[in-house]
């Protein structure tokens, strides 16, 4: 039977790649379960009550007074930053990661930071972190669609397509939407484009984790949600509004992200200790805002079964939600920015759902005829957020709708949607997301590379570069400093006599922070890299600098004498330009000919 089974997943039919994605789909789908249902346990029996949703057991066992939660999630940075001693990727790794391994190491991630992934986002996730599930689930999905096409030996194509699959089937399993868990993964590695060949394969991933995860539990949606709809068409002039109002407040996020993710940076202690100083500050910032506790949906719920808009005084409601707001997005950027395991995407709908709480219960107050009830605003508020900071209008209109089952809402989530994406501009949650596939060396072989076998190094010396070059007696510790005065993670390293000796790159480079300035460079620096020179047509190139995973290549002469380098981006950028100059030449042509 084994042999037979051996043979059966060996044949080379290019539909069997449907069957690794079912495989993938049901070992996501417990994995999720599991997942979900501690972290399930720890909001509903713990954290509720400290957040100050709903009184506990644990709560009242506990008795945590104000400065007692302090100490809350210094348990789980500690948890995250033993392991993140072990398993330094776990540090910060969510979909971002996902993105950057699609795109730049041909869809590989190491198999062993799976459990303790798992481990640390649960540790996070359950003592107070303010971050998402799916993050961590989605990386974990990555790592077992990578792993199963190691086992079978697949190549480059198939592994980012196995490797967006198992990110499917997390996250349709862990948010119970099979559909949206898939266009999410096919659409979240571009800010204009979406991965169309694999949205087959992640839709089948995506629907087995599902089957697997309803069979554990008793709701079909997320969130429970009586029939919402539209009750007059005036309103979509509302929704548009809230659409503006999410765009204003995704630009801050993003903003807010990027400065608490510097400043993490300058902090004087190795990477690894970063998660436990995340959650000091998170622990001072709890002391102000309990609510903020944990992954937040608790009060997404209350404000979609209308708990939340019982208190009577408007204004005071909404002073709360917007210090509630302001408050979540400065937890979710320490969270993420110190590298406590967790996700962008559940913050983004808890930011956004309270967004539109905030819009809903101004336009029911001031426009009563029009508003029958806040609450739409609020799933509206989830979707058309969630769209302007990570690019992904499609994603977040069919997750939205498989969360809260609010079918009727479709035209005034598009509605909000569509005037977020158009408003949003190019920043974006997740840095590592290129603009289309024409970026994106995942898709170097749609290229025409007659165009680029027929362009040689020497065509583009005007673009040879010298700043990344390093001598190989400097310390690690200095190379640092240089890296981040120059923004380059890659170096070419030469000897004093500007000879070649090869590459280092601080993104593959575990250094400690204490020992980096004794460190030599020529001691940790790779050799085996290519070089190219002058004659060397750009195809070839193109293929050595994706063989060696770094982002530049060096230009050599025969005695190995450096003569600079070539970017991938330069590679790209002349590409471009023949492709535009060719069409048109084209264009032209057939004018003439249409003259004539």
């Amino acid at each position: 039977m084994k042999n037979i089974f051996k043979t059966f997943i060996s044949v080379k039919n290019p539909h069997r790649i449907y069957l690794y994605c079912v495989g993938i789909g049901v070992v996501m789908g417990f994995i999720s379960v599991g997942i979900a249902k501690t972290l399930h346990f720890f909001e509903s029996n713990f954290l509720d009550g400290l957040s100050g949703t709903m009184p506990t057991v644990w709560s009242e066992m506990f008795h945590l007074g104000s400065f007692g939660i302090f100490f809350l999630p210094l348990i789980g940075g500690l948890i995250v930053t033993c392991l993140a001693k072990k398993f330094p990727e776990i540090v910060a790794a969510g979909t971002n990661d996902l993105i950057g391994s699609f795109h730049e190491k041909e869809g590989r991630m190491r198999g062993a930071v799976a459990p303790a992934l798992a481990v640390a986002s649960v540790a996070a996730l359950a003592t107070g972190a303010s971050a998402g599930k799916e993050g961590p689930t989605a990386v974990i999905g990555g790592v077992v669609g990578s792993t199963f096409s190691r086992w079978f030996g697949l190549g480059p194509r198939a592994r980012r397509t196995l490797l967006l699959a198992g990110a499917a089937a997390g996250l349709g399993a862990i948010f119970r939407a099979p559909l949206g868990g898939a266009i999410t993964a096919v659409e979240i590695p571009y800010k204009e484009d979406f991965e169309g060949e694999s949205l087959i394969p992640c839709i089948i991933a995506s629907i087995s984790a599902y089957i697997v995860a309803i069979i554990f539990w008793e709701e079909g949606h997320l969130f429970k949600a009586d029939a919402m709809m539209i009750n007059n068409t005036s309103e979509l002039w509302i929704y548009a509004f809230l659409g503006v109002v999410t765009v204003v407040l995704g630009r801050l996020f993003i903003k807010m992200l990027i400065l608490i993710q510097r400043f993490t940076q300058k902090i004087p202690l190795d990477r690894t200790w970063h998660p436990l100083v995340g959650s000091v500050l998170l622990g001072a910032l709890i002391l102000i805002c309990p609510s903020v506790l944990g992954t937040g949906f608790s009060k997404i719920q209350e404000a979609i079964s209308g708990t939340l808009f019982i208190n009577g005084n408007v204004m005071g409601l909404v002073l709360c939600l917007v210090l509630f707001v302001i408050i979540k997005m400065l937890a979710t950027g320490i969270t993420v920015g110190s590298g406590l395991a967790g996700g962008l995407f559940g913050p983004s709908f808890v930011i956004g759902g309270m967004t539109g709480a905030i819009v809903g219960v101004l336009a029911q107050y001031y426009f009563p005829d029009i508003v029958a009830s806040p609450v739409p605003f609020v799933v509206v508020g989830m979707g058309a957020f969630f769209a302007g900071v990570a690019h992904a209008p499609l994603a977040s209109v069919i997750m939205v709708v498989e969360l809260t089952g609010s079918y009727e809402l479709f035209p005034a989530i598009l509605v909000a949607v569509a005037v977020g994406i158009a408003l949003s501009g190019k920043d974006t949650i997740y840095p590592r997301q290129l603009k289309n596939k024409f970026d994106s060396p995942a898709h170097l072989w749609d290229m025409k590379k007659d165009i680029l076998q027929n362009i040689k190094v020497k065509d583009l010396a005007g673009s040879i570069r010298s700043q990344a070059v390093v001598e190989n007696d400097i310390t690690f510790g200095e190379l640092e400093r240089i890296g981040k005065q120059t923004h380059a993670s890659d170096f070419i390293v030469v000897d004093k006599d500007r000879k070649y000796q090869g590459y280092v790159s601080l993104r593959h480079s575990d250094v400690d922070h204490i020992i980096s300035k004794f460190i030599v460079i020529t001691d940790i620096l790779s050799n085996d890299v290519e070089t190219t020179f002058w004659e060397e047509s750009l195809s070839d190139v193109m293929e050595k600098i994706l063989r060696s995973d770094i982002d530049k290549i060096a230009v050599v002469d025969n005695e190995h004498n450096l003569k600079g380098y070539i970017r991938y981006r330069d590679i790209l950028d002349t590409y471009i330009r023949e492709v535009a100059s060719s069409k048109s030449l084209k264009n032209k042509t057939n004018i003439s000919k249409s003259s004539a």
